[in-house]
């Protein structure tokens, strides 16, 4: 009981000394709502709604004249060092500086109004366009002259035209810079009288004088960087169905029909590859292709691309060559990998029937083997079928022929006795050899009635 009361009296004391703070920050509150309201009540055309917004727009636009002139010492940065760069990091230099510089021109557009007197807001915005534009224009540029993504563009080479194009990009900059410069002036004698932060990308106009840019543009085109350099590679061939064994002559693939294969091809130039056609072929030992199919692929500098090409017609029991050819349509060298694919036989499937199972002594009886295989749609089988009773050759039935699939031997048998038949097949060219399951044939002595009637009708003719 007595720690509840000081409970109780500690928590009465903490809520009056808590009171009058919270009676402050209530007034705060209704005076900050207050506020809003009146000044959400000015006159647009007062001065203390002009120096709002004015400042305003000064405040927003700041942070992304930062971005503009990073974007300016970056240009500046490679123009310098362009030459020596390698050439996937130039083009890379090059998009990134134009995608940021309209990425940034958005940004700058997408500020809501209300925006500052028509004549600034309209110079800054312009300032900002102009050069995301120029950024473009260089881009295109600088890219032309080398040939572009592939290296065998229109332009490539095109000096003289690259010169002309930088000196009105370096002409524009400049303009761009008066525009910002005057967008700064008006709003300085705005309302409020906003600082815009300076900005300037042409510090010194020289360097986008004809002869700076003729050296500059020779060294681009001359840099052994920057040259294309065409290299394909096939860096992968895989057999659908895969392989079962591998050796240093190639590989052997399970019982098929039909060959898929699946190609991994490799860009390791600084150049895109475009409409690259990929074939993979098979070709029987001594004999000319009996498949051959491609596809047409496009393949960025860096990349790689993986495809599956359709099935190739091949055939169990045969060995033949698989090749792969990656050709582009420039005039660097096709590529190729290639290496032997034996096909493993399909497994041979055999059962023995007998005319009887079981017949008296005397008689004759006659075995049927059908050999099949594991796979379908192969040619009908051919080779011989050897019989064997009891594991040793039957003297009359060591090679018979294989017909429609089927074999046939005929026996007789003097005495009574049980027979474990197997038929051993010879194989084909598509088909493994094999030996059957065992068949148990009996053979039983005749009834007493039939062999006193057998010895009755020798008697007769005796007589």
């Amino acid at each position: 009981m007595v720690g509840q009361r000081r409970r109780f009296r500690r928590r009465r004391a903490l809520k009056r000394r808590l009171l009058p703070a919270l009676v402050l920050a209530g007034g705060i509150a209704v005076v900050v709502v207050l506020t809003i309201g009146t000044v959400s009540q000015i006159s647009p055309a007062s001065s203390s709604y002009r120096r709002t917004v004015d400042r305003g727009y000064a405040a927003l636009v700041a942070p992304l004249v930062v971005s503009s002139d990073s974007s300016g010492t970056d240009l500046m940065t490679l123009l310098r060092e362009g030459p020596t760069l390698d050439r996937a990091k130039f083009f890379a230099e090059l998009d990134a500086l134009a995608t940021s510089s309209e990425a940034l021109a958005g940004q700058f557009n997408a500020i809501t109004p209300p925006v500052p007197a028509a004549t600034a807001a309209s110079d800054c915005a312009r300032s900002i366009d102009g050069r995301a534009r120029a950024l473009a224009d260089l881009s295109g540029a600088l890219e032309g002259v080398l040939g572009g993504k592939t290296g065998a563009g229109a332009r490539a080479a095109d000096e003289a035209g690259t010169v002309r194009s930088m000196s009105s990009v370096g002409g524009a900059l400049e303009s761009d810079d008066a525009l910002w410069a005057a967008c700064r002036r008006s709003l300085r004698r705005a309302a409020g009288s906003p600082r815009l932060v300076a900005s300037t990308w042409v510090s010194d106009p020289s360097l986008w004088a004809p002869g700076p840019l003729s050296d500059f543009v020779a060294a681009v085109n001359g840099s052994p960087t920057l040259a294309p350099a065409h290299r394909l590679a096939i860096t992968n061939v895989v057999t659908v169905p895969a392989p079962s064994q591998r050796s240093a002559a190639g590989v052997l693939v399970p019982p098929s029909a039909a060959l898929r294969v699946h190609v991994v091809v490799a860009d390791q130039g600084n150049v895109d590859e475009h409409r690259v056609e990929v074939v993979a072929s098979v070709a029987s030992s001594g004999a000319q292709s009996t498949a051959s199919l491609g596809t047409t692929i496009d393949i960025a500098a860096g990349t790689s691309v993986a495809l599956v090409l359709r099935a190739l017609a091949v055939a169990p029991g045969a060995s033949y060559t698989l090749r792969v050819v990656a050709t582009p349509a420039t005039p660097a060298s096709p590529v190729v990998m290639s290496f032997s694919v034996a096909v493993d036989k399909a497994v041979t499937i055999m059962s023995v029937l007998p005319s009887a199972s079981a017949i008296a002594v005397g008689k004759r009886v006659t075995y049927t083997v059908r050999v099949s295989a594991s796979l379908t749609g192969l040619p009908a089988a051919n080779g011989t079928v050897a019989f064997d009773d009891d594991s040793l050759p039957i003297a009359t039935c060591t090679a018979q022929p294989v017909s429609r699939g089927e074999a046939t031997c005929s026996v007789f048998y003097a005495a009574a006795d049980v027979h474990a038949i197997t038929a051993v097949y010879s194989g084909d060219p598509s088909r493994s050899a094999a030996t059957s399951p065992p068949l148990i044939e009996n053979v039983i002595r005749a009834p007493a009635s039939s062999r006193a009637g057998t010895r009755t009708r020798a008697g007769n003719k005796q007589r």
